[in-house]
């Protein structure tokens, strides 16, 4: 079931604990409408992990992501480290 058409699920990415910088110089991204270039703003996500999130939509929530098709657990990974639901 995807999203409604107009509405935005927005992947909360933030800043793991351990990491120095604010979570705040991070940008919210809608997973259903933004393109690849809008995920290098997260160190490790680009091109990888982005292009997996574009490929695989539309999702209906947050956590669809972590059902995409063969998705290897390092990049799993790499979207748990950025996650902030």
């Amino acid at each position: 079931l995807a999203a409604p058409l107009g509405a935005a699920l927005l992947l909360s990415l933030g800043l793991a604990p351990t990491d120095t910088a604010s979570a705040d110089e991070y940008k919210k991204v809608d997973i259903n409408n933004s393109n690849v270039q809008a995920y290098r703003q997260f160190p490790g996500f680009y091109p990888t992990c982005a292009s997996l999130i574009f490929k695989n939509g539309p999702y209906s929530k947050v956590s669809d992501i972590y059902s995409i098709p063969d998705l290897p657990d390092a990049v799993a990974g790499i979207f748990k480290k950025y996650e902030k639901w």
